[in-house]
Parts: C-alpha cells; sequence; structure tokens
C-alpha cells in the first residue's frame, strides 16, 4: 500500500466510508458548538457551556461513527447559517 504521509495509508479498490458531517473553521471564534445532550443533538453557545440553548430532534444513535467522535469534542459552527448546514447534514 501507498504511503500518503503521515502514517495514512490508501488501498485501492476498497469502498470510501460514508462522509462524516463536514465543518469549516476550527473552534476559535465559533458561535455555536454542537454536542451530545441525553442522546440528542444540542446547540450550545460556547465550548465549555454546560446548558444548551436548543435540544434538536436528532438521535444521537443514529448518526455515523466518525460524527459521534465530532460530537464528543463538539463540533464549531462560526456562525447561525453553518449552524443550519450542519443540522441539515447530521440531520440526514
Amino acid at each position: 500500500m501507498p504511503d500518503v504521509g503521515g502514517g495514512v495509508f490508501i488501498q485501492r479498490g476498497l469502498p470510501k466510508p460514508a462522509p462524516a458531517a463536514r465543518f469549516v473553521g476550527r473552534g476559535e471564534g465559533a458561535e455555536f458548538f454542537l454536542r451530545d445532550k441525553d442522546g440528542y443533538i444540542a446547540v450550545f453557545a460556547g465550548p465549555r457551556t454546560r446548558e444548551p440553548v436548543r435540544v434538536t430532534d436528532i438521535e444521537t444513535a443514529r448518526l455515523r461513527s466518525a460524527d459521534k467522535l465530532l460530537l464528543r469534542d463538539g463540533i464549531p459552527a462560526a456562525d447561525s447559517g453553518e449552524l443550519l448546514h450542519l443540522l441539515e447534514d447530521l440531520g440526514s
């Protein structure tokens, strides 16, 4: 298998995994963060806030493994537009 750098290997002929929710940017300066709250995706106003501003009806148990891992640390959303885009991705 060819080495692509950083210890990542690509093997030809294998199906690509389903894409995880995509997010742009980093946590710095993000207006919102998505995290799990009692089995549902919740919207938090900051990376360390304890109470969400909204809990969605999107069950985290139905998410892809990669998305669940992202939620564990919090998925940043720069603004309300990016927040809506992320929720659409995760809810589909």
